[in-house]
């Protein structure tokens, strides 16, 4: 999941992303077509993040080493925009200017065509497309500059004074992100960030729960004290997760 945050991209900008990075994977890991998927989350009119996962069973294994091998995304970045028909990718990425990349004239090619990021998949959204935006040009420079690095969670970080934590682990559900969900000055500590899940307390405001809504979460209330079975509402979410 590649998520937006606070930064809200145009339609163009983020669909043009999403077809790109998944052109980049197939290049750098040599996949055929279909063997990796992207969708928009929540919605394709509301794109909040980028949901990348194998389209096959069993998968290829590729998904992972995007997160355990520091400068893999970097690799797939930049195999994207030679995908898109660019030149001078290299020094484009040294200064971050989307300015320095050359489109290559021979290939003939406007916003995007079947050799680039058009494709039978994603015929939905071929009108969104343009790989001449500079924002998605952009964001490709900055990820092929840049170093995954896997955090490791910290118990301390997330408030556990109730025992939902421990809870948790003992239900065998994926553990909560390091960094909890602020939204209004207001925390919520049970985020599962990259699977766009909250779990909030029973007296959490419903008008913040209605802007996590909004920004593409699924909100699970909690009971006021834990149960000994996870609730039904957090299993739904996450017992496939695990």
């Amino acid at each position: 999941m590649i998520r937006f945050d606070e930064y809200r991209p145009s339609p163009t900008t983020a669909t043009t992303l999403q077809h790109a990075l998944l052109g980049g994977i197939e290049l750098t890991f040599q996949l055929e077509e279909g063997e990796t998927a992207t969708e928009p989350v929540p919605s394709r009119d509301q794109r909040n993040a980028i949901l990348i996962y194998e389209g096959t069973e069993g998968g290829a294994g590729v998904l992972s080493r995007l997160v355990q091998e520091p400068r893999k995304l970097a690799e797939v970045a930049r195999a994207a925009l030679e995908l898109m028909h660019y030149k001078n990718i290299d020094a484009a990425i040294a200064s971050r200017e989307p300015a320095l990349l050359e489109s290559n004239q021979d290939a003939h090619c406007v916003k995007g065509c079947y050799r680039c990021l058009l494709s039978y998949y994603n015929q939905p959204d071929h009108e969104l497309i343009d790989r001449t935006d500079p924002d998605a040009c952009m964001l490709l420079l900055r990820l092929a500059d840049a170093t995954v690095e896997r955090r490791k969670r910290q118990a301390a970080q997330v408030a556990d004074a109730d025992g939902w934590l421990k809870a948790i682990e003992q239900w065998h559900l994926p553990p909560p992100s390091i960094e909890p969900i602020i939204v209004d000055g207001r925390s919520a500590t049970l985020a599962w960030r990259e699977h766009y899940v909250v779990a909030v307390s029973a007296d959490f405001p419903p008008e913040l729960v209605a802007k996590l809504e909004a920004m593409g979460f699924t909100v699970c209330r909690l009971p006021r004290s834990v149960p000994s079975e996870a609730p039904p509402e957090l299993v739904a979410v996450l017992g496939d997760l695990v």
